[in-house]
């Protein structure tokens, strides 16, 4: 505060590092401040704080973001003028994308490596595909490959005799370790698969293209919020969830689906709970939000919410509930317990407080009609592809 230029502080946490620069930015004659953030945890909780003190920024990965997406729109642009088009184009637009995803990338393959060491495991002599198709994994999954090459051979790989095995494994299968190897793969494979689908159908689009807007829809960081301490028990938790006169007693959770199904569910939830459950917006119902609340036009009068996988059950219920009649994606037909309303801000609207209501109830009613026949109703599956809306599903046969 003495003008004294070059300071380096080093303060323990909590010391109030943050206000040497906020409380700058708070003055009447305030400049512009440039803060680096090295850590993405960091940079989340230092957006949230900025926004609770009112206290205006550029975020610079927004604007990035967006001008680089403003330069791809333009050389798809430039493809639809061409007789034959720059394929130059296809595989920018797969290395940005693979690049803006280079975390979910890198998860992926740790989850690949986990799932194939599960499976050495019980490999054996009896099963010589399978030795086989291990070491393709192995070889695919080559730490030493940068992520855009890692989802270049898995494309590659789909089309392999190899890939016609994994999926004979998959299929015959009791454990399920095969289908997830699969699923993972294929997750993997798609972002080359969804580049090249831009870039050939580029011409069907060519007004829209001559002219594009972009804006970039902000992350929902929902902060630190999580369930009370009495949410962490499963007789409370499910007693809070489905109807007073239902019965959800240990005995008779343990009856249908079998000895100590009460004392496994209770674990995982307590395991939930260590690793620091917090929720999460999803990206395709607060893409759908953003479109219904702003009474926004989609291409061709299509509503159709595109997203990298399938959506969960909670989005699945909330686009289906949410005014605007938007066309159903595919649902691999999990309920993630993580998943928060998008938009939810304090105090809660009438419509928001219906649209709630709506989708307790319809939850509830699923819960329950899961317990009485002791089966889950919603069928999960192992799904890498999120198939497309029926605009493009159309231009694909058209090709054909």
């Amino acid at each position: 505060m003495s003008w004294t230029e070059q300071i380096v502080a080093v303060l323990p946490t909590g010391a109030g590092k943050s206000l040497l620069f906020m409380l700058l930015c708070t003055l009447p004659d305030a400049g512009v401040t440039v803060l680096v953030v090295p850590l993405v945890p960091l940079y989340g909780d230092m957006l949230r704080r900025l926004r609770e003190l009112k206290i205006n920024y550029l975020d610079s990965t927004a604007v990035h973001a967006r001008d680089r997406l403003v330069y791809l729109l333009g050389r798809l642009k430039q493809t639809t003028r061409q007789e034959e088009p720059d394929e130059g184009v296809m595989l920018d637009l797969f290395y940005t994308s693979v690049g803006k995803a280079k975390e979910r990338v890198n998860n992926y393959r740790k989850k690949l490596q986990g799932l194939i060491a599960s499976v050495k495991e019980r490999a054996d002599e009896s099963f010589p595909d399978e030795k086989i198709l291990i070491k393709v994994i192995e070889t695919l999954m080559d730490e030493n490959k940068t992520v855009s090459s890692l989802c270049k051979k898995a494309s590659d790989f789909r089309l392999t005799d190899d890939a016609r095995t994994l999926v004979r494994s998959a299929r015959s299968d009791q454990t399920g370790l095969w289908r997830y190897v699969c699923h993972f793969i294929g997750r993997l494979g798609a972002w080359l698969k969804a580049a090249r689908f831009i870039f050939e159908h580029a011409a069907d689009f060519a007004d829209i293209l001559s002219s594009p807007l972009t804006k970039i829809v902000p992350f929902e960081d929902c902060g630190t919020l999580r369930p009370p301490p009495e949410m962490w028990e499963l007789d409370t938790l499910l007693s809070r969830t489905l109807s007073p006169t239902f019965d959800v007693s240990k005995d008779r959770l343990d009856l249908l689906f079998g000895s100590g199904a009460f004392a496994a569910g209770s674990a995982q939830l307590r395991k939930c709970h260590e690793r620091g459950w917090r929720l999460k917006v999803h990206a395709e119902a607060s893409m759908a939000r953003f479109f219904y609340k702003g009474n926004r036009q989609f291409v061709n009068g299509e509503r159709y919410i595109g997203c990298s996988k399938p959506s969960c059950v909670c989005c699945d219920l909330y686009m289906e509930l949410l005014p605007g009649t938007f066309e159903r994606r595919p649902c691999h037909g999990n309920a993630w317990t993580q998943w928060r309303l998008p938009g939810l801000s304090v105090p809660v609207s009438k419509e928001e407080i219906g649209l709630l209501q709506r989708r307790t109830e319809r939850l509830q009613r699923d819960i329950e009609l899961e317990i009485i026949s002791a089966s889950k109703g919603h069928v999960f599956t192992h799904d890498s592809s999120t198939d497309m809306s029926s605009v493009f599903a159309r231009l694909s046969l058209q090709r054909q």
